[in-house]
């Protein structure tokens, strides 16, 4: 990534967040709905656009941390802040959006079971991505 211009990691950023973000949207909007047994409705996919937009944006700045950053101190910087902001947004989303979605009650045990499973969710998430898909781009420059 070092050998790459700004220019050229933005637009990757733009097509990681993008591709993404579109791929969660079919998925949870339409196929996990219809595997569910429920109805796909105006409201599930107006609801749907605007979350999987952000979870896009989200997914590729975290992408763009991660990869941005080559020595070890910034490395341990976009390590934790790649599982703060993916464990947190799959928190807020699963904890909060998502059953306001489904009409169902937000529960204060949901609230401080979820802290700790998305945390470490968003954990395990910076591990893989540094350990295996960072360590393979890194072995392979283009």
């Amino acid at each position: 990534m070092e050998n790459q211009t700004n220019k050229e990691v933005t637009k990757n950023f733009w097509k990681a967040s993008i591709f993404f973000g579109s791929i969660m949207f079919i998925m949870m909007t339409f196929i996990v709905t219809l595997i569910q047994g429920r109805n796909i409705t105006s409201k599930t996919i107006l609801i749907g656009i605007p979350i999987w937009a952000i979870a896009g944006f989200v997914y590729g700045y975290t992408t763009k941390i991660s990869f941005g950053k080559s020595n070890k101190t910034n490395g341990k910087k976009s390590f934790w802040k790649t599982a703060v902001l993916f464990g947190g947004f799959l928190y807020l989303y699963r904890i909060f959006v998502s059953p306001l979605i489904r009409g169902k009650e937000i529960t204060f045990k949901s609230i401080l079971i979820g802290l700790p499973i998305y945390a470490i969710i968003g954990i395990l998430f910076s591990y893989i991505d540094q350990k295996f898909i960072k360590k393979k781009r890194n072995n392979n420059p283009k």
